[in-house]
């Protein structure tokens, strides 16, 4: 493995599946990609990639839980998702998972170290919410010395993050030498269905068979995406 990339935002409706995806798509321009889903009852990145649909992007369910029965974390639903080697993994963590980042989140690192692999956590920051706060308060300790923090803000809701920007936990975050805070632009309704329902994938919305319109939208937010990932080292 080389890159390993784990992608969350701490609660569910956030967009991180999205965001899972156009990473992958990203990332499978430089390398062939592992994109582990862990939703075990709406699996939307393997809706979109099942099939071999693209041969650069395998996408599997597999299972991540944050505690076992007895409330106590347990962390080989983390530690499993370092078993499958591929020249890039990518993790679209399930809702709710801080518990496990916040107890065992340094296993990113360390792992990563061992495998000799670039390490990296994307978190989605929603606008105006709270709970992206107190979940990045929560996990700063477990994953700062991994090789790379993408906080993205979301704009999907609206474009007031006066609560983020302000927050302490934040300014902790960007004086670290390797974090980064990037925005990711509100996507149109249609872009979004596509995926959503239609189920395609990047490659899919950017190619001939779809409308105009659409192609020339898909391609604009995906060019911007991967710049942006470039540019901050991903």
């Amino acid at each position: 493995m080389k890159n390993y990339v784990y992608v969350t935002g701490g609660k569910g409706g956030v967009g991180k599946s999205f965001v899972a995806m156009i990473v992958a798509d990203y990332m499978a321009t430089k390398h062939n990609v592992l994109l582990l889903d862990t939703d075990m009852t709406n699996s939307d990145c393997n809706a979109v990639y099942k099939n071999s649909k693209q041969l650069t992007i395998e996408c599997v369910v597999q299972q991540l839980r944050s505690e076992d029965t007895s409330g106590q974390v347990d962390t080989s639903g983390l530690l499993s998702t370092f078993n499958l080697d591929r020249d890039c993994v990518v993790v679209d963590a399930p809702a709710g998972d801080t518990v496990l980042l916040a107890n065992a989140g340094s296993m990113i690192d360390e792992m990563c170290k061992e495998a000799k692999a670039k390490s990296a956590v994307v978190w989605l920051a929603d606008s105006g919410d709270q709970n992206a706060i107190n979940g990045l308060s929560a996990v700063f300790e477990q994953i700062k010395n991994v090789d790379l923090i993408l906080i993205v803000k979301n704009f999907k809701s609206s474009n007031d993050f006066d609560l983020l920007d302000k927050s302490n936990t934040l300014a902790k975050f960007k004086a670290l030498p390797n974090c980064h805070v990037i925005d990711f632009p509100k996507i149109a309704a249609r872009i979004a269905k596509r995926v959503k329902t239609d189920k395609n994938s990047f490659v899919e919305m950017i190619s001939d068979s779809t409308p105009l319109g659409d192609r020339v939208e898909a391609r604009r937010i995906r060019t911007m995406m991967h710049k942006l990932f470039e540019s901050v080292g991903l």
